[in-house]
């Protein structure tokens, strides 16, 4: 059996080997490490951030300051489900609030929806997650750690009652990910082991003759 077919095969029953590791570790359920809920009442013309109080019980690596979250790390999914009475503009940024209102040179008495929108538009790599909510969901996992802030966005003529119930939740590693890497492994280290295999049957079945005379 030549060496460079064994060296391949065994490299591909190891790839095999790791894409079924993260396919199991991708099922291993996620549990909520914070939940919280309530309604923001959006102003036309205006933005607001979601929450308005304080949220308790938060583990070490999440915190709120004054209803909004500040840090998202990669083993970390936010999970945000909206209903609304109209339709308004979701933005997942990048940033603390205090940043995003240094940036609109805003504050908290004068969020005007012209600046977030002319901003995000001019800044589109501050923004994680975006999208037009009347009802829907905002599911979010970071590649790296982040400052993260979810801000309604109201540019039309009527004030918008938005209700949300969200969560966090704790992750072995990002489920999605997880998968599409095994389902890409498994297939090609099956395809880098089946010429060591195939010799491996070839020898065996040269040698039971052998054995049997």
């Amino acid at each position: 059996m030549k060496r460079e077919t064994i060296v391949v095969g065994r490299l591909g029953s190891v790839i095999v080997a790791i894409g079924l590791a993260l396919l199991l570790v991708s099922l291993i359920p996620s549990y909520a490490s914070t939940t919280f809920g309530g309604s923001e009442q959006v102003r036309y013309g205006t933005f607001q951030p979601l929450g308005t109080v304080p949220f308790s019980n938060l583990p070490a690596n999440v915190t709120f300051y004054g209803g909004y979250f500040s840090i998202l790390t990669p083993q970390q999914e936010l999970n945000v489900k909206l209903t609304c009475n109209g339709t308004v503009n979701a933005y997942l940024l990048k940033m603390d609030l205090n940043s995003v209102l240094q940036a609109l040179n805003s504050s908290g008495n004068n969020k005007n929806s012209a600046l977030l929108e002319d901003y995000v538009k001019a800044n589109p790599a501050a923004i994680a997650w975006q999208g037009q909510i009347t009802d829907g969901t905002v599911d979010y996992t970071p590649t790296a750690i982040i400052n993260a802030t979810l801000i309604f966005s109201n540019p039309t003529q009527n004030t918008v009652q938005v209700q949300y119930n969200g969560k966090i939740l704790n992750l072995l590693a990002p489920a999605n990910k997880a998968r599409t890497i095994s389902f890409a492994a498994i297939p090609i280290g099956f395809v880098l082991t089946l010429p060591w295999l195939i010799d491996l049957r070839k020898r065996n079945n040269n040698i039971i003759p052998q054995l049997s005379t």
